[in-house]
């Protein structure tokens, strides 16, 4: 069964090329299950000048230390399911001169690769929430990925120390997230979404001051 990066293929679903800014480290190698899927993600990716993008990232850094993108904070916890639909945005061809898949075509990533990240999504704006984090289960864990929505990304890296990622309009439109904090993980096809709820919150903050 073949390799490939797996964290460069995330990247591509949810920046279409540019808009994620991220800061850290690219993670593990997953297999793809499925030979078409291979190939139609593969091409994607070689299509990409990775190493512009990656330098693009790099002279962001800089310049994406305050994120701003509001949600609202979650009211209840609940669970809820979201079944993302990808749609290419280019033609892939067969190799003989036709079109294998159109402009348009649409697909459900998570048929066919894995998704083995959390999700945590927070605003950093909220210091109830960044304690609520520091506090969780997911704190340090490596397999996380730390997003804002709103506050200083800067400040909070160096006070978390690990990475971080910016939220951004296509990083809310794959994960479906509609308030803070959200706990986004794989369930089959779909992506499982755990909103945490005031309570749920405050209990953490309280516990952490007594």
């Amino acid at each position: 069964m073949k390799k490939i990066i797996f964290s460069l293929i995330w990247f591509f679903i949810l920046t279409e090329y540019s808009l994620a800014k991220v800061i850290g480290k690219w993670g593990a190698t997953y297999q793809i299950v499925e030979r078409d899927a291979y190939e139609e993600l593969m091409y994607a990716v070689k299509s990409v000048d990775w190493q512009r993008e990656i330098n693009k990232v790099r002279s962001n850094i800089t310049k994406v230390f305050k994120v701003d993108l509001s949600l609202p904070q979650a009211k209840e916890s609940m669970i809820r399911y979201h079944l993302y639909e990808y749609t290419l945005s280019f033609d892939i061809p067969d190799g003989k001169g036709n079109i294998l898949y159109p402009k348009g075509y649409k697909f459900y990533p998570l048929q066919y690769i894995s998704f083995p990240y959390t999700v945590v999504v927070f605003d950093a704006s909220r210091r109830e929430e960044v304690e609520w984090f520091k506090q969780s289960e997911y704190f340090g864990d490596p397999n996380v990925w730390l997003v804002i929505t709103k506050g200083d990304l800067y400040a909070l890296m160096e006070e978390l120390k690990i990475p971080l990622y910016a939220a951004n309009e296509r990083l809310i439109e794959v994960f479906n997230i509609k308030v803070t904090p959200s706990i986004i993980t794989q369930w089959g096809v779909y992506f499982k979404i755990k909103e945490v709820g005031r309570d749920e919150i405050k209990k953490v903050n309280f516990t952490n001051r007594s």
